[in-house]
């Protein structure tokens, strides 16, 4: 993540582009799991060599946002 972060250019955009971004990837990633069903939520693939269903994605998800949100709060706020 440290590299992705150096090369983002982050620091040269305006906070309104940056939560138009946030708002429009949550919204079309609620909408991809809202297009799954209960048989493709438990199915069991592989990530990084360990197995990982899309149902365990999005858990990890919402905790990664709260993981940042709570950065931002400590470091900005």
């Amino acid at each position: 993540h440290d590299e992705y972060a150096l090369n983002s250019n982050a620091d040269s955009r305006n906070w309104e582009s940056l939560v138009t971004e946030y708002v429009l990837v949550r919204k079309a990633t609620i909408a991809l799991f809202e297009s799954f069903d209960d048989n493709q939520l438990g199915t069991i693939g592989s990530a990084n060599g360990l197995p990982l269903s899309p149902r365990a994605v999005g858990f990890i998800n919402a905790g990664h946002e709260i993981h940042h949100v709570n950065v931002l709060k400590e470091r900005y706020l």
